[in-house]
């Protein structure tokens, strides 16, 4: 694909997925990542969507308010450093043509979940956020899409929502932060995929703070479920599109 093309579509895209996320809340990686694929190589898809979360993470750690007690802070750190290890060693080893494969899928099963509000009910809170970042630092190491799979998980304890936002927050640096250093450490990250991660940081700006703005005025429940049905049908995409390659 001519390179001017694709600068526009990976413009368009991460401007149309951090949009998604200002407005709905959720979603910049699950909607950019199945897109991007369409066109690029999983494995910048991944290093790509890993480092503008990084980013976003950060804003949204800030913005957040709310706390989490410091031994579930220290199983969030030790849990999720465990996951993105894992996954970034899935990431190096397993065939790139499978691993789209299974993205779609996962994302197609987080679509449908989502639009159940099925919930994981965990009783007790160490185990929730242990659990909780370990299988999203997995997704978040080989997928870049570990934000709904702890969200499932500690959405089943019943904490307050700032509190929610707040361990969400923590989740999310813990682990795309930890990606990020072991993507850069095991020369996973080209020189291409700094220059598309710089050039998308504007468009993620943008984005975001468009969805900001109309959060309000769009029904969210509505926006929410079309964005959920976009996913399960961008995910159905790359999965035939891997199955196809493997096949």
């Amino acid at each position: 694909m001519d390179p001017i093309v694709s600068y526009a579509l990976l413009a368009l895209i991460i401007l149309f997925a951090s949009f998604v996320r200002g407005a709905a809340g959720f979603g910049l990686a699950m909607t950019a990542m199945p897109l991007l694929n369409l066109f690029m190589p999983y494995l910048d898809t991944v290093i790509l969507a890993v480092y503008l979360n990084l980013m976003f993470s950060v804003v949204h750690l800030i913005r957040s308010r709310g706390s989490i007690t410091r031994l579930n802070l220290i199983l969030t750190i030790i849990f999720g450093v465990l996951g993105v290890t894992i996954g970034v060693i899935i990431l190096k080893s397993v065939d790139q043509n499978l691993l789209e494969t299974i993205a779609g899928l996962i994302i197609i099963i987080f679509g449908f979940t989502l639009l159940s509000g099925l919930e994981v009910r965990l009783r007790n809170k160490s185990l929730a956020f242990s659990t909780a970042a370990l299988a999203g630092g997995i997704l978040a190491g080989s997928a870049s899409i570990g934000g709904p799979a702890a969200a499932i998980i500690l959405g089943g304890t019943d904490m307050k929502q700032d509190k929610f936002r707040y361990a969400m927050s923590v989740f999310f640096l813990v682990t795309y932060l930890y990606s990020a250093i072991m993507y850069g450490a095991t020369g996973l990250v080209s020189e291409g995929n700094i220059k598309m991660i710089l050039f998308s940081l504007p468009f993620m700006a943008g984005g975001l703070i468009a969805g900001d703005m109309v959060a309000g005025k769009l029904n969210r429940k509505i926006f929410r479920r079309m964005v959920l049905i976009l996913l399960i049908i961008t995910g159905s995409i790359i999965t035939c599109q891997g199955f196809r390659a493997i096949l």
